[in-house]
């Protein structure tokens, strides 16, 4: 259960289309990453009709982060220009948008088992998580839980 107030970084969208505000260019860029066809020569109220014909559902980054919570995530992170990527499991969530997780650590080669590792935890931003992994099988030995997963896991840097 997540019980959240109506503070405004909550009900941020994703993907939120053009209104009546937006510069004309703004709304033509908009169209254009959303691959909406319009004519460079249409007028402002033309393109916000188009906008209007093709608003997408509404997707609240919030509920992009409680999907995401108490699950397995992929993470990147490339601080010294080199890419590095970690399963983790997401800890908490916050309203600046940041991201607790704790990172596993693999114990196969195959890389279909992983520990969980108390003392690995980071704060992330939600743009570092890349995908969200399938649900893995959980054990818990005499002192950490063990994830093993049906498919490997890339963790390649």
């Amino acid at each position: 259960m997540i019980i959240m107030d109506n503070a405004s970084y909550l009900s941020e969208l994703r993907n939120k289309p053009p209104d009546a505000s937006w510069r004309k260019g703004n709304i033509q860029g908009w169209l254009a990453n959303n691959n909406i066809a319009h004519d460079t020569s249409m007028l402002k109220h033309q393109l916000l009709h188009l906008v209007a014909l093709h608003k997408p559902p509404k997707e609240y980054v919030i509920d992009e982060l409680a999907r995401a919570h108490g699950h397995t995530v992929s993470v990147v992170d490339a601080p010294d220009k080199k890419i590095y990527k970690y399963a983790c499991i997401v800890q908490a969530v916050y309203e600046d948008g940041d991201v607790e997780v704790m990172a596993l650590k693999s114990i196969n080669k195959s890389k279909t088992k992983f520990y969980q590792d108390k003392n690995d935890v980071s704060f992330i931003k939600i743009s570092q998580i890349v995908e969200v992994l399938p649900a893995p099988l959980i054990a818990k030995s005499t002192d950490e839980m063990r994830y093993e997963f049906l498919k490997p896991i890339n963790t390649d840097g």
